[in-house]
């Protein structure tokens, strides 16, 4: 058999949405370090992913957030192919921690590039959905995340948004 066990819809839902979002991330890493040229998703001054790609908030010292994007999905999409022991639980509380940090991003799109990535917000679609199909997943689990798990994982997110700020300058 190909997969080690049989996968729910949930799982197969978490796959597919860590793919199609690790490309999205592959794709931006590539414009990240690419010289000029065109992008697919430059549609003007207010919908531009190379100016967000180019610009001082997309990396984190030195990093490209295109970069942690990437290994977000890949992370995401290995524990469940590998079927980690809990890892519908370990992505709910990875998820939530990435969000904060990917709304702070959208802030920065908004109120200091006034200009959005369609991609770079494609991919914070995604990560809802991975969230809610966790969630999902986890519906009729034995053993349910504790809150503070949760408030952990959002208190890491907030944390990790405040260092990166304080490396963007």
């Amino acid at each position: 058999m190909f997969f080690h066990h049989e996968r729910n819809n949930w799982e197969k839902s978490v796959l597919v949405l860590s793919a199609i979002g690790a490309g999205f991330m592959a794709y931006l890493l590539r414009l990240h370090f690419q010289d000029g040229g065109s992008s697919v998703c430059n549609f003007g001054a207010g919908f531009s992913c190379e100016i967000v790609n180019q610009s001082a908030y997309s990396t984190v010292a030195g990093i490209p957030v295109s970069l942690l994007g990437l290994t977000y999905f890949a992370a995401v999409f290995a524990v469940t192919w590998r079927n980690v022991k809990d890892h519908m639980r370990a992505i709910q509380l990875a998820t939530l921690a990435s969000l904060v940090f990917s709304f702070y991003l959208s802030f920065v799109e908004a109120r200091v590039l006034y200009t959005f990535c369609l991609f770079c917000e494609a991919s914070k679609a995604l990560m809802l959905c991975i969230l809610y199909a966790s969630f999902r997943g986890t519906r009729h689990a034995e053993t349910a995340v504790k809150p503070e798990w949760y408030a952990l994982a959002l208190g890491c997110g907030v944390a990790f948004t405040w260092l990166a700020m304080a490396a963007q300058g």
